[in-house]
């Protein structure tokens, strides 16, 4: 016996969602992946942030604590910074 007509429109309608569903899924999971990528960057960043101003704080304690006068120019010769033993 054959499927009457609203049945086989059930059955079509119900294929036409899985497949929906289906690639609802592969996309969640591509997001996912993209997210966790993002992340990792996010997390890398960061630590680099840390380890920048980390690195300079060192710097300039070094510069700041040597008895000998330094300073720097722009390509201009304008001075941009001087430690405070140039000052004295």
């Amino acid at each position: 016996m054959a499927k009457n007509k609203s049945a086989e429109e059930m059955d079509r309608t119900i294929e036409v969602l899985e497949a929906r569903l289906q690639a609802l899924a592969e996309e969640n999971a591509a997001l996912k992946q993209a997210n966790a990528e993002l992340q990792n960057r996010l997390n890398q960043e960061k630590n680099f942030q840390k380890r920048l101003a980390l690195s300079e704080d060192k710097y300039r304690e070094i510069i700041e604590s040597i008895q000998e006068g330094y300073f720097e120019t722009d390509l201009t010769g304008r001075l941009t910074f001087c430690n405070q033993a140039l000052l004295k």
